[in-house]
């Protein structure tokens, strides 16, 4: 009898602990919260964009993303910005995917326009620019050289 409830108390303590940390979960990582109202933009490239990236005005987190999807109309990746309720940004506001660095993850800034009138929730932002490929960058700069040497010995 004393080895059962000894067996049934821990268990008990195991499960309280269980649910404590689940609990603690998912309030560390905001699983299924938004935090303001939704603005929508859309890309030819979003380059390492996910969910739970920062979306950022000046380097300052103002939300971060909290969907992607893609058009079928236009296949453009569709990013879904849920952004502080504090924040209102103008009409003319342009999005695009900016890089913390070379080996650094993506984030998506925000440029603020200077037109009366404000973005309202649901509004889909018109002005973006796409993510830069760094790879395919470096692969431009190294061979495009070795193109102009061929060149210059050429002539």
């Amino acid at each position: 009898m004393r080895r059962g409830s000894l067996e049934t108390t821990v268990g008990a303590l195991v499960i309280v602990i269980a649910v404590i940390f689940a609990i603690f979960a998912y309030k560390v990582t905001d699983y299924g919260r938004r935090t303001g109202y939704l603005l929508f933009a859309e890309f030819n490239h979003v380059g390492s964009i996910r969910t739970g990236s920062d979306v950022k005005v000046g380097g300052i987190p103002v939300g971060k993303v909290s969907e992607l999807s893609l058009n079928p109309t236009t296949f453009k990746a569709r990013i879904s910005l849920d952004i502080d309720r504090k924040y209102n940004f103008p009409l003319d506001t342009a999005v695009m995917i900016g890089s913390e660095g070379l080996l650094g993850g993506s984030f998506v800034e925000i440029v603020p326009g200077g037109m009366d009138g404000n973005l309202q929730p649901n509004d889909e932002i018109e002005f973006t620019q796409d993510a830069v490929d760094m790879l395919q960058l470096l692969g431009k700069f190294m061979f495009s050289g070795a193109a102009d040497k061929e060149e210059f010995k050429a002539k």
